[in-house]
């Protein structure tokens, strides 16, 4: 990232992306925004964690609903708001779900690695083990998000086994 010269700010403005803007409620926006941009910068990605920065989270859940204008009460992103947050690649559709599922999946091919088997013990790492319940629960349809072709087709791959009796 690197600040704009004079010369691109100006051809924002003449497609209807101003620069600067008066007020408090836009000044707030440049806050969030900066701190977003500070984010990726740091970080590479816009997975911010809910715990570490709820608010920042919030608020990038809110952008994205302004943007899709999917509620009564939310005033639409303006054309500079969008066109600042394309600026820096962020995404209007979230695949924070796809990155936790491929982190889990990562871990559960190395627990593959290092023990001959994917029989994974709560007690031993319980939030693997909750997952992998999930997965099995998701191939059944009986959770909210069922599993992808794809990802059954991944687990499968690796010797996963949908019941845990096997």
């Amino acid at each position: 990232y690197a600040p704009l010269s004079d010369e691109q700010k100006s051809l924002l403005e003449s497609i209807d992306c101003p620069m600067v803007h008066q007020g408090n409620e836009m000044r707030s926006w440049y806050e969030k925004y900066d701190q977003l941009l500070n984010f990726w910068q740091k970080h590479g990605h816009f997975l911010v964690d809910r715990r570490e920065d709820p608010s920042l989270l919030k608020w990038m859940l809110r952008q994205r609903t302004r943007y899709k204008g999917t509620e009564l009460v939310s005033v639409p992103l303006s054309k500079h708001q969008i066109c600042h947050l394309e600026r820096i690649g962020f995404a209007w559709q979230s695949d924070r779900d796809e990155v936790e599922w491929q982190m889990r999946y990562d871990e559960l091919v190395q627990f593959g690695e290092e023990h001959g088997h994917l029989r994974i013990k709560e007690q031993e790492k319980p939030s693997l083990y909750w997952w992998v319940s999930n997965q099995r629960r998701g191939y059944k349809g009986h959770t909210f998000s069922e599993l992808t072709e794809h990802q059954i087709k991944r687990l499968e791959k690796i010797g996963f086994r949908w019941s845990a009796r096997d």
